[in-house]
């Protein structure tokens, strides 16, 4: 059943004035639906409206509701996922969605096994679910060695068969299909020399003595019960009732309307295994006329001539199964609900071998999908992005009658994405064949900037998403025309599936020919593409109901000139076949590296694919396997064979082909689709640099230039000759260029008619800035907790000193010009809390270190010698609000403050540098010492709470007194301690294991009250309660630390929570406060500083500020909170407002400037140029907007707006949430996505 007609994109296929309105104003359903995800706070109404809202407005087309979290994870969806309080609110959200206009497609992560898990739960009751797998045992006796043996799932084990009986005990449960003892080969067995040994076993007993001096391999087969059964009808039945009929039980009004599609992602299906049935073998018998289980060895062993045509045909019939048994359900379920199948996400990411892993044949599961499409994640350049992915999907959709291709991206690119990579990987993905744009990432919450998954997460967050429908309307006008009409392509590269299946024994074990055939495959394909010559993937299903006419093997309407066949052992006879009539009506086929002589009809050797390669390729081709050859048929077809490398298969493609684009100089991604009437060619630059080119297109007709930005459709200058248009033009960095021909218009050849640079005109020198805040955060999704205010600018890190003698005011560290550079950097709430030594191999610590501890003979200045290398405490430093300055890498990113906050990383070999034992052995675990004073206002009695993730081992005393020694820290019980009044030592010393990183905690606590977790309050647990406790690694010492940061221009007032005695600030060397602070550092209660200034620093300026330190709260650990800096309009340069003040700040600032044009210069056309941009620039002249770039060139023609004489510019610059994410602990910022701001070279161009 083929999809709903009713939720397909209007697409014309009738005339240039119909595809001109579309284009125009295209239909919303060509805009992006992007995946969205409830997940890490309480999901409301409130918000759920108003996400969608915006989502709205900024032209998203739908979103695809995404269960990233579907068990009993820390921030699943809350309410959870499928329970009655979630459905209320899906229900809900389907009401909102169908009220703005807006689509939702349903999902699971599939990966995750939610459904597999509960159909799995029914087998007792549905045994029809039950699957079947192949499983191998053998042994082998020989007389030149000692035997091995093959167990389950393929492992090799060797060992010795002891004198006597073989013995294999199968498992219990298993079927034996085949037993037998074979002569062994070299590479295998003899199929021919079997002896069944079906009477040697009892009870899945085996035991068997051989012949004295004979060598055997003993193989047993068996079906075994594993995971689900994808081979019967049932499962896939099921399964969608399980998922689907609960949508049309509990939204049925929904299913089909607003609801219009399903899509998994991810799903597991075969993972390495061969399935079996006894359906399967009865299907083997009539198909292929004989008994699978005589032959089921050749499936793991090497059996001579019969082995490619037993494993083709296994494969095949396998893959057949899931095809009608499996993958063609889903669709068709989905289909019975008015909704299409769809997906965004496979397993097999640029692996044809993966993906026959995965899913058998990878054609036969992605042509079901309605929208076949895939992610393209990361933040590579463009000629190291996921081509082959977006290929291999575009060419299902292309050769199966898909309109739309999905890609989903661009997950993890970092914080700092921006609008330049976002289209630049856009309009790279279009040429390979998407039109569908899925965004990656959409976040309920971020849960005060502690959630993240493999950000960046554009949706509602970033400064610059009221922006993003900027973006939108470009991607509809480019998905709109790119869905046109029929792809056109030269090449067809074939999918090498019967290679792969021919060597493929299981699990990931593919023979060395089979991982050639996939390896070449995928490098010609990128090189194919990169050398300007567009081609589809092409399986064997569209090769044979192809048409061979007018020299082209024409499928799906798709014409292709040439095939090109990878290394091959094995190819379908109707494969080869058909590709001999191609090559007889005139085509061209290149074949590299090896040619095929195998067939699963025919086995190896096959004697009538011999007979058509020759016929194609000539008698002698690959005979030597060196010399490349050319062999020519009458009716103009030709067959070449080359040996060597992929360049010489781009040479013959070029020498052979007429191609469809010529270009002047290499390196350019092109695509094209064909209308009745039109040709559309997508045109791209890929580099980072402005080229001009020549395009030599095979249309003729009437060019034009279709804006995607604009709308606008305007004539191309072009030259015509011999069938072809030419075009030259300039094209700006990542530019795409749109060229419509229209082969019923007038063809007259237009000459290109330019305006030059007359007079250009520099503005340096300040400009007006003012700071807009952006970042709302009514939702807590910036800063926990939640507060309608805007996050504006802040100094949240430090360069920070402590004042000793001579320091301070005498040594100018208030002045302005103070060089801190070798300050170290703080940020503010982590300061030192403990001190830590080592690491040191284990027994080679320093000698009598903690009895000396413990007799009160602390010195944490002491040097001391380990190993003839010098070694001192250092203080340790994290957030009691947000734990370790670092935490281990958690694949995605922050899933809010872990537990731990005592950070021992991994010490590769047991050893840091410098090393502190170097005549240990190369494996030993590692010690360090941490040590800290608890201050309890009196006698009281509490818990000590030590654990962490990952095991690790530790011993710990209070004030000299062993509390405990070596135990398990990660799985260590609270123990019972008594404090004295004051300050009450405590030393661990923490055993970490060779290797591995170990995340810990040490906290005390009142007796049975272990602070409760709560994952959604993005606070460390373990200090949040505390109203007695004062952890203090320098008690009675009275600290003066000194901390020094940029202001951004135009400060006018300030003001922070401290932990302090006293404060005094200075600005550019002025002091603006001097105060003592009422605050208790013992229960987490700050004083307050709030400093206006009577005059507003009208550049940029220079804090000072002195702290005389609260006991405990040292380093950043005294400022409870960033300092807010309250900004008027103010003077600065053209730069990185990082190095402005601004290094935190994710949000809008209005630069200004007045420019002089006389009336004279206004005769000319006004161009202006911004130079670079990080990242939006909104440009308003004269108080009239002008236009929004989001991108490279952010130039404006101002003609229209300019007037004689003073000239007002204002230009609204607006950047990521990288730098506002950057005082968190995250890896997702990549280098220079924090770049922000105007910084020019900004020019006036007059042009006539």
């Amino acid at each position: 059943m083929s999809a709903p007609s009713q939720w397909r994109c209007p697409v014309s296929n009738e005339n240039h004035a119909e595809l001109k309105r579309q284009f125009q104003n295209p239909s919303d359903s060509f805009g992006p639906v992007d995946t969205w995800w409830w997940e890490a706070a309480p999901v409301t109404r409130e918000k759920i409206t108003e996400q969608l809202e915006q989502l709205k407005a900024q032209g998203v087309h739908g979103t695809w509701y995404y269960p990233r979290w579907a068990g009993n994870q820390p921030l699943r969806c809350d309410p959870e996922y499928w329970f009655d309080d979630w459905w209320e609110l899906t229900k809900f959200a389907l009401e909102e969605h169908e009220r703005l206009g807006l689509i939702q497609w349903a999902g699971d992560w599939t990966a995750n096994g939610r459904f597999q898990r509960l159909l799995k739960q029914e087998i007792p009751q549905r045994p029809e679910l039950q699957g079947t797998r192949l499983a191998v045992y053998e042994e082998r006796t020989t007389i030149f060695g000692p035997p091995r043996r093959r167990l389950l799932e393929h492992e090799l084990i060797n060992g010795s068969v002891p004198a006597g009986p073989i013995v294999i005990d199968v498992p219990v449960g298993d079927q034996i299909l085949h037993a037998a003892a074979y002569r062994p080969t070299e590479h295998g067995i003899v199929l021919e020399s079997k002896r069944p040994l079906d009477d040697q076993i009892t009870a899945n007993h085996f035991e068997w003595t051989p012949p004295p001096n004979e060598e055997w391999v003993i193989v047993i087969v068996t079906a075994q019960a594993h995971d689900l059964n994808y081979l019967h009808p049932a499962l896939a039945d099921r399964w969608m009732d399980l998922l689907l009929g609960e949508y049309t039980k509990r939204v049925p009004e929904h299913v089909g309307k607003a609801l219009i599609a399903y899509g998994p992602d991810e799903m597991f299906v075969l993972n390495g295994n061969i399935l079996y049935s006894p359906q399967l073998r009865d299907q083997f018998l009539t198909q292929k006329g004989y008994d699978p289980l005589d032959y089921l060895p050749g499936l793991f062993f090497d059996i001579g001539n019969d082995t490619d045509r037993i494993r083709c045909d296994y494969h095949g019939v396998a893959a057949e199964m899931l095809d009608v048994n499996f993958y063609q359900p889903f669709a068709d379920r989905v289909h019975d609900q008015g909704m299409e199948y769809v997906t965004i996400a496979t397993w097999g990411r640029q692996d044809p071998l993966d993906q026959t892993f995965n899913y058998g044949s990878f054609f036969r599961m992605m042509k079901h999908f309605d929208v076949p499409g895939n992610e393209d994640p990361f933040s590579n350049e463009v000629h190291s992005r996921r081509i082959l992915d977006s290929k291999f999907s575009s060419s299902v959709a292309h050769l199966y009658g898909r309109q739309r291709v999905a890609v989903c991206g661009y997950w993890d690119s970092g914080w700092g994405h921006t609008h330049q990579d976002n289209l630049a990987f856009t309009y790279a993905n279009y040429t390979w064949g998407i039109n569908h744009y899925n965004r990656h990432g959409g976040l309920h919450a971020l849960m005060g900037g502690w959630y993240e998954w493999v950000p960046p997460a554009i949706h509602f967050h970033q400064p610059h998403w009221p922006y993003w429908h900027h973006f939108t309307d470009w991607v509809r006008r480019l998905s709109c025309i790119m869905s046109q009409g029929t792809h056109v392509a030269d090449v067809a590269l074939l999918y090498p599936l019967t290679t792969m299946h021919a060597g493929w024994r299981g699990e990931f074990d593919f023979s060395d020919e089979a991982r050639a055939a996939s390896e070449s495959c995928m490098r010609l394909a990128e090189d194919i593409f990169q050398a300007g010559i567009d081609f589809d993937f092409i399986d064997d299903e569209s090769i044979c109901r192809a048409d061979c006419t007018d020299a082209q093997l024409t499928v799906a309407d798709i014409g292709f000139r040439c095939v090109v066949l990878p290394p091959l052992t094995t190819i379908c006879r109707d494969t080869l076949a058909k590709l001999h009539a191609f090559h007889q009506a005139g085509g061209v086929i290149v074949a590299m590296g090896r040619l095929p002589d195998a067939s699963p009809q025919g086995g190896r050797h096959d004697p009538e694919t011999k007979s058509m390669i020759a016929d194609i390729f000539g008698p002698e081709a690959g005979a030597n396997g060196l010399a490349a050859s050319v062999h020519g048929h009458p009716s103009g077809g030709i067959g070449v064979f080359e040996p060597g490398g992929r360049p010489q298969v781009i040479e013959h493609l070029e020498n052979h082909i007429d191609l469809d684009v010529l270009t002047s100089d290499p390196d350019w991604f092109h695509t094209h689709q064909r209308t009745d009437d039109l040709d559309i060619y997508l045109l791209f630059n890929p580099r980072d640099e402005k080229r001009r080119a020549q395009f030599d297109l095979r249309a003729t007709g009437n060019p034009e230039r279709w804006d995607p930005f604009t709308g606008e459709i305007t004539p191309l200058n072009f030259q015509q000759r011999d069938g072809r248009t030419i075009i030259e033009r300039e094209m700006d960095i990542y530019e795409g260029l749109v060229v419509v021909i229209d082969r019923n218009a007038d063809q007259t050849q237009r000459s290109e008619i330019g305006t030059s640079v007359v007079d250009t005109i520099t503005i340096d020198g300040q400009w007006d800035a003012t700071i807009q805040p952006v970042l709302n955060n009514k939702w807590g999704d910036f800063r926990y907790p939640a507060s309608d205010t805007l996050i504006g600018p802040e100094a949240r890190t430090f360069q920070h000193r402590e004042e000793q003698s001579g320091d301070g005011e005498q040594a100018s560290w208030h002045e302005p010009q103070f060089n801190d550079a070798d300050w170290p950097t703080v940020t503010y709430s982590y300061g030192p809390y403990w001190w830590t030594l080592g690491p040191f191999n284990v027994g080679h610590e320093p000698a009598g270190l903690i009895d000396q501890i413990n007799a009160g003979q602390f010195d944490a200045g002491q040097s001391l010698t380990v190993a003839q290398q010098p070694c001192r405490w250092s203080q340790y430093a994290f957030s009691q609000q947000f734990g370790a300055v670092a935490m281990p890498d958690e694949w995605g990113g922050l899933v809010g403050v872990q537990d731990e906050f005592l950070i021992c990383l991994d010490v590769p070999g047991g050893r840091d540098a410098p090393r502190h034992a170097q005549e240990v052995p190369e494996s030993s675990d590692v010690v360090r010492y941490f040590l800290t004073h608890a201050d309890a206002p009196a006698k009281c009695d509490k818990q000590l709470h030590i654990g962490g993730r990952d095991p690790f081992t530790v011993s710990a005393w209070l004030n000299g007194e062993q509390i405990f020694n070596d135990i398990a820290g990660n799985t260590a019980e609270p123990h019972d301690v008594a404090l004295n009044a004051g300050a009450n030592q405590i030393l661990l010393r923490i055993v970490q294991p060779e290797g591995n990183t170990v995340p810990a905690y040490a906290a005390l606590a009142d007796p049975g009250q272990r602070p409760k977790s709560d994952p959604q309050v993005p606070l460390l647990r373990w200090f949040r309660d505390t109203d007695d406790l004062l952890y203090d690694l320098d008690p009675g010492s009275d600290r003066v630390g000194w901390y020094r940061a940029a202001a951004p221009a135009g400060l006018s007032a300030m003001s922070f929570d401290v932990y302090a005695r006293r404060v005094q600030i200075w600005i550019d060397g002025d002091s603006v406060c001097d105060q003592s602070v009422d605050c208790d550092p013992r229960s987490d209660r700050p004083g307050r500083i709030t400093v206006s200034l009577p005059t507003p620093k009208t550049s940029q300026s220079q804090l000072a500020i002195r702290i005389e330190s609260a006991p405990g709260r040292y380093g950043g650990a005294a400022f409870a909170s960033p300092v807010a800096l309250t900004c008027d309009a103010g003077r600065t340069t053209l730069g990185d407002w990082t190095d402005q003040g601004l290094a935190t700040f994710s949000g809008a600032v209005v630069y200004e400037n007045t420019i002089a044009l006389s009336a004279n210069q206004l005769t000319a056309q006004v161009e202006l140029d911004l130079g670079h941009v990080g990242m939006i620039a909104d440009l308003t002249v004269n108080g009239s907007p002008v236009g929004v770039r989001i991108a490279r060139p952010y130039r404006f023609d101002i003609t229209k707006h300019a007037k004689p004489g003073d000239n007002h510019i204002a230009v609204k610059v607006v950047n990521t949430l990288a730098n506002h994410m950057s005082s968190y602990p995250t890896k997702h910022i990549l280098t220079g996505q924090m770049i922000s701001g105007l910084q020019g070279p900004i020019t006036i161009q007059l042009r006539k």
